[in-house]
């Protein structure tokens, strides 16, 4: 049985740094980030998207492959491969501009997905922007952790909201749907007004007692810098600190995050070493430029030590 079957687009980079006329060219998507990660520090997983094989589909392809993932879930559609470029200010703060409207990814639907393939896994995951994508997505995004939670598989998911691919109604409306299907449950410090607009009519005195009286096991909240608060039902909260770097780019830190995350949860089930590991990995990610390109290495996060 493998590990983690993520559901999302990962598309072509383009990225500019401050110093640097052309954009040097790699990938990157949030699921496919956390999923290459979670590969990288000794899981098995696979990822689900559709590409169209014309050049730039050919290096997405390549690239994906390069970081150990199995790709033989992906649909092969003609179509545009989705992209996105990135411009990095000297402080290290990105700003993005997309080109994934109409992407093959986006044509994606329920008759698409391999449903009997759910029960070769211990867990699925996506997020928000993959059902931000389009209709269709949202769509097979909700009935896999339906089918999921249906077969006992363990569902992983990060709010990751983006107010230029959906409005907060959309996204608020489509996560109280989802939340019921949701074991471990991912979103930022911004984004608790989101989580807390999708638990209106729900019994609670916090956010946390709300989603776990909807059966959700794990809450996490991510806050950057600050590090990362890891709630579950019946026990204190676990506070785990952000190790102090000089960030450079903080493309994927979230990403990376919930990739060492997953990968030290399904192995050993111990929140407090999940969130330690995690913050580390994330904390490498920011030392340098871009998604994909830098993924820190197991050896890295393993020996990684706070000045």
């Amino acid at each position: 049985m493998k590990d983690i079957l993520a559901l999302g687009e990962c598309m072509l980079e383009y990225r500019f740094a401050p110093d640097s006329p052309e954009p040097l060219k790699s990938i990157g998507g949030d699921t496919f980030n956390t999923l290459a990660m979670a590969v990288e520090l000794g899981l098995e997983g696979s990822y689900f998207m559709a590409w169209n094989r014309d050049k730039e589909g050919e290096y997405l392809y390549q690239r994906m492959n390069d970081c150990g993932v199995d790709l033989s879930l992906l649909q092969e559609i003609e179509g545009k491969n989705a992209s996105y470029t990135i411009r990095t200010d000297e402080a290290g703060e990105r700003s993005f501009t997309y080109d994934r409207a109409g992407s093959v990814t986006s044509l994606l639907d329920e008759k698409s997905f391999p449903f009997s393939e759910l029960k070769n896994y211990r867990m699925f995951f996506s997020t928000g922007i993959s059902q931000a994508i389009s209709p269709s997505c949202r769509e097979l995004v909700q009935s896999c952790f339906e089918k999921a939670c249906s077969e006992n598989i363990a569902t992983g998911y990060d709010v990751n909201f983006r107010g230029n691919l959906w409005s907060l109604e959309e996204a608020s409306l489509a996560l109280s749907k989802l939340l019921p299907f949701i074991k471990i449950l991912f979103y930022s410090e911004e984004e608790k007004s989101l989580v807390k607009r999708s638990l209106e009519n729900i019994s609670g005195e916090s956010i946390e007692e709300k989603l776990f009286h909807l059966g959700i096991d794990v809450v996490v909240e991510k806050n950057g810098a600050k590090g990362a608060i890891v709630n579950q039902k019946g026990k204190a909260s676990i506070e785990i600190p952000a190790p102090c770097v000089q960030a450079v780019d903080t493309t994927g830190a979230g990403d990376i995050f919930n990739g060492a995350f997953l990968a030290s949860w399904l192995r050993e089930k111990d929140l407090t070493k999940a969130g330690v590991l995690a913050a580390k990995a994330a904390a490498l990610q920011v030392t340098r430029r871009g998604a994909i390109e830098a993924l820190p290495r197991k050896d890295e996060i393993e020996s990684f030590k706070q000045d």
